[in-house]
């Protein structure tokens, strides 16, 4: 698993000085999920980032573990990320 993550997600030599938008991994589209009400990450730098990498932003009105206070909007949004429907 580590060996197929390494592949992914590291990025070729030479392409550190690319922007961000450039090294996002290879898929049709990039999706984003940043909670409001975060204290652990600041809501507007996660924006940021995911607006920089150009990523569909489904922004939940959750604190940092979105996952366990809104599994569904979790779970929708992993569904349409596998299908491939921002």
């Amino acid at each position: 698993m580590a060996k197929l993550l390494r592949s992914k997600y590291v990025p070729p030599p030479g392409q550190i000085q690319t922007s961000s938008r450039d090294l996002v991994l290879s898929v049709e589209e990039n999706m984003f999920r940043p909670s409001s009400r975060d204290r652990a990450l600041a809501p507007d730098l996660e924006r940021f980032m995911a607006e920089r990498a150009g990523a569909h932003i489904v922004e939940v009105n959750s604190s940092h573990a979105a996952m366990v206070s809104h599994p569904d909007a979790v779970t929708r949004l992993i569904e349409r990320a596998d299908r491939g429907t921002p």
